[in-house]
């Protein structure tokens, strides 16, 4: 952690339990998050593929306009899948479950990951889920 430009190598004690408590607080956000994001985002592909099959069926009596057919399926390429980060938050929980430890001591910067759901892989995981959730 920084402050004022100095590198401070702060540690704090957590409980075990509380760790895990908090870990599995964020597993399920997240799994609610990415459960309604991958419904949003099955039925949007599903209505861009109906589209595009429509498109082609009237391309396909016209002749073909390739661009259009292609601007459309780029439409459905472009959608964001939406990101399941379950299996980290799995391993996390393992390994202090697995813990005989009562207490763990914890960076500052490990800390707010843990405790704050602040991991980069979660942080992406919101933010590509969000983009169905918003979306609605």
């Amino acid at each position: 952690m920084q402050a004022l430009g100095k590198t401070l190598n702060i540690k704090t004690t957590f409980a075990v339990k509380q760790v895990i408590a908090f870990l599995e607080q964020h597993l399920a956000a997240h799994k609610k998050e990415y459960t309604e994001a991958e419904a949003v985002y099955k039925q949007k592909v599903s209505e861009k593929l109906r589209a595009l099959a429509a498109e082609a069926n009237i391309q396909a009596t016209k002749g073909y306009n390739v661009s259009k057919l292609s601007s459309d399926y780029m439409a459905v390429a472009s959608l964001k899948i939406p990101v399941d980060a379950t299996e980290m938050y799995e391993q996390y929980i393992a390994i202090f479950k697995q813990s005989t430890s009562k207490d763990v001591e914890l960076s500052m910067e490990d800390a707010n990951c843990l405790i704050n759901d602040a991991w980069n892989w979660a942080q992406t995981a919101k933010t590509t889920n969000s983009f169905y959730s918003n979306s609605r």
